[in-house]
Formats: structure tokens, C-alpha cells, sequence
């Protein structure tokens, strides 16, 4: 959270603004839930839809969380996990 204010006061913004606008610009997003008591909230949510976030924040909301590596699954190759996820087929992922 600490992050999340630093970055929307540094933007300008409110930290509900700028979360809902970084998560609804991040990859493989197609949706998103909000919970609204009022009307000025959901057309607050809406215009975060225009929210541009440089690529300095946006950095620092991605490495804030981001999830720690597990153990065992930074002890191998790619080539190693490819093969444990996969049974070494090469796997393309939808566009």
C-alpha cells in the first residue's frame, strides 16, 4: 500500500484510480470486479479506464507484486521446467 500512495500522489491520482487503471491495463486482464456504493464511484472507476501510467510507476507497481520465486522452481533450467510443465512441448500462448 505504501507503494500504491507514493506512486498516486507522485501521479496525481487517487491510489483507488491508479490501481484499478494498472490492473486493468496488465496483460491478460479481460475484466475486472468493482465494488461501488455510489454513483461518483463507478464513474470515477470508469474514467480510470483513461489513465495513462508512465513506465517508471507502472515498474514499481509491477515489482511491489510481483510473487516471491519459489524455491525449487528457481533451482532449475527453463529447459528443465518446460519439460516438468509441459512434458517438453513447446507451447504457444494465445494472442
Amino acid at each position: 500500500m505504501d507503494v500504491l500512495k507514493r506512486v498516486a500522489q507522485e501521479a496525481g491520482e487517487t491510489p483507488a484510480r491508479l490501481a484499478l487503471a494498472w490492473v486493468t491495463q496488465r496483460p491478460g486482464v479481460s475484466s475486472t470486479l468493482m465494488g461501488v456504493s455510489r454513483v461518483a464511484q463507478v464513474a470515477e472507476n470508469i474514467a480510470s479506464l483513461d489513465l495513462v501510467i508512465s513506465a517508471e510507476h507502472r515498474a514499481a507497481l509491477d515489482a511491489v507484486s510481483a510473487p516471491d520465486p519459489r524455491m525449487l522452481y528457481t533451482l532449475f533450467t527453463s529447459e528443465v521446467r518446460q519439460f516438468a510443465v509441459s512434458g517438453g512441448s513447446h507451447v504457444t500462448p494465445w494472442r
